[in-house]
This record gives C-alpha cells, sequence and structure tokens, in this order.
C-alpha cells in the first residue's frame, strides 16, 4: 500500500498520526499475513457456539480458510503488542437487513453478531461505524455514556475503545475492527498506529473473503 493511500485512509478519519509510522506497521503486518505459519486449530476459525456458527453466515472452505487464518495472524500480531482486553474483526453481510458478524477475536469474547441499524448505532460503535464510516476513539466510555453518546449495560466491562473502518480503496465499509480496553486514555498515537495498520493491512484478505466487488468492475464484465 502506498504512503499514499496511507495518508488518505489517516485524513478521511482526522487523524494526525505520521504516514510513514502506519507505513512501517503496515509492512511488517503484511509480512505476517503473507509469509506467517502458524498452525491455528480449525474449531477456533469456524468457531460454533449457543449465539452463532460462523458457517452458517461465511462459506465453509480452504480458501476462505487460509483468508481467515492470515486474519488472524494479522490480528494476533498486534494484540500481542497491545494491552488490550478484547480485539474483534468483523465483516459485514450486505443483506437487505445488514449485520455484522465476528470473524477473529482475541481477547475476552464480546457481540459476535451486530445488526446494523440505528438503534444498534447508539450502543454499538461497530455498527455505528458501518453506518458513518468514520472511526471513533472513546477514552473515556464513562463520560460518553454520561452524555448519551453511548448506551448499554454491556459499556460497563471496559472504559476505553476504538472502532476503525476497515473500507476498499473506493471508501465501501467492507467490515469493522473494535477494541476494548479495561483503562481509560489507552489509544496513544502509538497504539492508534498499529490498530490504523492493521484495519489497511485487513482489507485485501476481507475483500477476497467477502468476494467484494465494486459496481464499476461488474459493469465493466
Amino acid at each position: 500500500m502506498p504512503v499514499l493511500a496511507v495518508k488518505e485512509y489517516l485524513q478521511t478519519q482526522g487523524l494526525s498520526l505520521q504516514a510513514d509510522e502506519v507505513q512501517v506497521a503496515y509492512l511488517t503486518l503484511q509480512t505476517v499475513i503473507n509469509v506467517g505459519k502458524a498452525s491455528i486449530d480449525r474449531e477456533l476459525l469456524w468457531y460454533a457456539n449457543n449465539e452463532l456458527t460462523l458457517a452458517e453466515h461465511i462459506e465453509q472452505n480452504d480458501t476462505h480458510e487460509l483468508l481467515l487464518k492470515k486474519m488472524f495472524m494479522a490480528l494476533d500480531s498486534v494484540f500481542s503488542r497491545q494491552a488490550a482486553r478484547s480485539a474483534v474483526v468483523y465483516a459485514l453481510i450486505p443483506a437487505v437487513a445488514p449485520y455484522l458478524v465476528r470473524l477473529v477475536q482475541q481477547g475476552e469474547v464480546v457481540e459476535q453478531l451486530l445488526p446494523v441499524n440505528d438503534a444498534q448505532s447508539i450502543e454499538h460503535l461497530p455498527s455505528r461505524c458501518v453506518q458513518t464510516g468514520w472511526l471513533n476513539i472513546v477514552d473515556d466510555v464513562a463520560h460518553w455514556l454520561s452524555h448519551d453518546e453511548l448506551k448499554g449495560e454491556h459499556h460497563a466491562r471496559n472504559q476505553s475503545q476504538m472502532t476503525l473502518p476497515i473500507c476498499h480503496p473506493n471508501g465501501a465499509v467492507l467490515g469493522v475492527l473494535h477494541i476494548e480496553h479495561a483503562q481509560k486514555n489507552t489509544f496513544d498515537d502509538a497504539a492508534q498506529a498499529e490498530w490504523v495498520a492493521l484495519a489497511l493491512a485487513l482489507v485485501d484478505s476481507l475483500q477476497a473473503l467477502m468476494h467484494y466487488a465494486p459496481q464499476e468492475e461488474i459493469d465493466n464484465e
């Protein structure tokens, strides 16, 4: 990814980070994605529990499994350096009633399926992120709750959050990266740079997993 694309994401999201630092973090993650050889249990990738079975939302095949593995390794790489309570990558399912489904995660389990609508956007930042296309950094969750900028008892589990859109170069939101911390004010510039780099590094894998094709490509076929 050229530095220009990094700068465009930073500008769009209103971040004053150094593009070169994000680019370095991005290239590091690309190495993890392209040459990483971690052994990951298939049951961890294709999880099934009382709330959700991933294979009911994403077709289970070898190609998709490889893409999930790449995303898991990239997420794990950043999570291992950041003291987050939880970090999760969601894919946007563009149904009649669109929703987010959890692909890979690290740390404590959070919501695995989130509808994307106005009612959910006040309670869950990932839903809001899809609707607006904008990143959110909440340094003090209690402050946001007291001003009705967030609602929901589930926010008692954390004190700060960061939610980033995973966007195609044309601006379309493909998914969301959501991070929660147990302490306030945890997203300094260094942490932001790593999470932004991850959101950028996940674009290709997520686009392939969701078989997303821009309208102009469809029109040219």
